[in-house]
């Protein structure tokens, strides 16, 4: 597994400080996005403290990568090794918020994508995202935890323009309690694979039928990145904006997996507009 990544960070044109943060380990193939929340500097420690001590789990625990490349449930082990990692960090966050009467209440959104061999692996808590893009269309995969989401999608005759106040509102973060529920989903990698981790001071201006996919072409990801950011300013920049651009250039099989997870992709419309969304089906076995 190859991969070119490049990030790019900015406080935006609203905001005093980047409470934003991330990492790119090419080697082992972990990329991570946050998006810090508490009073003072409260969020940029949260986001820095949870990319440390995330990644440091990762690293500490990586023989079980290794082990789960010859286990015939691997894709099971490491989604597991995802969630200990966010829940460890979790505790270690709330723990720090606790000591620490400054960075009381602090929290974070996480979103982080780890690649082995042919086979994606995503941990999610929070607003911040994952877009792939494949095949010329561009797709999100992950779900906003936010109170809008879950009202949206627990009534169906809720007004949305009336509970617009509430995107923003996180139902789940990364150290705001001591354990969170973490989301999880792998899917299988494709070469020429483009994907995208931001945090909402991006996202926020993809829903007025900007087309993702077109934002995410060009021959380099450090342009790519630097354009994204150039479009969430032009748009206003009330947030910080980062974008984390990742291609697939070589993907090898994940050998010892039973069953690949293929990525069926599908717009939904609804109100006339359209939304990203994708399907996880489970295709036979590997030969």
């Amino acid at each position: 597994m190859k991969t070119d990544a490049q990030g790019k960070s900015d406080v935006g044109l609203k905001r005093e400080t980047n409470e934003d943060y991330f990492v790119i380990d090419n080697e082992r193939g972990i990329f991570i996005v946050c998006d810090g929340m508490g009073g003072h500097s409260a969020g940029e420690v949260a986001s820095h403290k949870e990319v440390e001590h995330t990644l440091g789990y990762l690293i500490d625990h990586w023989s079980q990568v290794e082990e789960a490349r010859k286990h015939s449930i691997g894709t099971f082990k490491i989604n597991q090794l995802i969630e200990r990692a966010v829940h460890h960090t979790c505790h270690e966050l709330h723990l720090l918020g606790r000591l620490d009467p400054s960075l009381k209440g602090m929290g974070t959104t996480l979103t982080l994508l780890l690649i082995v061999d042919g086979q994606a692996f995503v941990g999610h808590v929070g607003d911040s995202r994952l877009y792939i893009k494949r095949n010329d269309e561009a797709f999100l995969l992950t779900t906003d935890h936010t109170l809008y989401n879950e009202m949206v999608t627990e009534f169906q005759s809720v007004d949305e323009v009336d509970i617009r106040k509430f995107r923003h509102c996180l139902t789940r973060s990364v150290g705001s309690n001591d354990s969170v529920a973490v989301e999880t989903l792998s899917f299988e990698a494709q070469k020429g694979d483009v994907l995208l981790l931001c945090t909402d001071g991006l996202s926020n201006y993809f829903e007025d039928g900007v087309d993702l996919a077109l934002l995410l072409g060009g021959d380099h990801v450090s342009e790519i990145a630097d354009s994204l950011v150039e479009f969430a300013m032009y748009q206003g920049g009330s947030d910080n904006i980062t974008a984390l651009v990742i291609r697939l250039l070589n993907v090898d099989d994940f050998l010892v997996n039973p069953h690949r997870i293929k990525l069926d992709f599908e717009l939904n419309v609804n109100a006339g507009e359209t939304h990203l969304g994708v399907d996880l089906d489970e295709t036979g076995p590997l030969k």
